[in-house]
């Protein structure tokens, strides 16, 4: 297992053999409150929404995957599908994925962003989990490369938004580097984290 914290830098090549499929997984719950002694509940849904930002080498944002664009305009790229809901009880399943397929991907694109933002704006501290787990599944490898767990890190509380990581391209021999990030905001849109990330 390779788990990065934020910073960290790794390139996705071992001995010599390029590492290029990578999935983006999302889990996470309801919001359940309770009143009158916990003899009434109340279940409010999460839609959590993960995103995948592609840029060229001059920063311009050339295509987006996300739940209203399921694919890239590539095909390399694609999403499983918009969860409104969340789950009724903590689980190890994903909501939400992406696959990325780096070696198919346009090769104007030199930089990905991989975002998740909550379209509600329920902050990620309100929720009773949410979890992200980036996962490099090339050449039947499994390494688990970032976790991230929402609801315990005390940076993401009052934020609506997170970029989990980058991936940028050398465009010298094309192989990818998987930079880690984890940064919360407090914008909720997907066009409001784009413009934070060209500043």
């Amino acid at each position: 297992m390779i788990n990065l914290k934020k910073g960290d830098r790794i390139n996705l090549a071992k001995d010599t053999v390029a590492l290029d499929y990578i999935i983006l997984g999302i889990n996470w719950g309801k919001i359940i409150s309770s009143s009158l002694f916990g003899l009434i509940k109340k279940t409010e849904a999460v839609d959590l929404d993960a995103s995948v930002v592609l840029f060229d080498e001059n920063g311009k944002n050339i295509d987006i995957v996300y739940f209203n664009k399921l694919k890239s305009k590539c095909k390399a790229i694609r999403h499983s599908g918009d969860d409104l809901h969340g789950d009724d009880e903590e689980d190890s399943i994903d909501n939400e994925q992406i696959f990325l397929k780096l070696n198919q991907i346009n090769p104007e694109v030199t930089k990905i962003a991989l975002l998740l933002t909550s379209y509600n704006k329920q902050t990620f501290d309100d929720l009773p989990y949410a979890s992200v787990k980036i996962t490099n599944k090339s050449n039947k490898v499994s390494e688990e490369l970032a976790n991230f767990h929402l609801t315990k890190d005390e940076t993401l509380k009052g934020k609506c938004s997170i970029i989990l990581a980058f991936l940028e391209k050398n465009t010298n021999n094309g192989q990818w580097t998987f930079i880690a990030d984890g940064t919360g905001y407090k914008a909720h849109q997907i066009e409001q984290v784009v413009d934070i990330i060209k500043k």
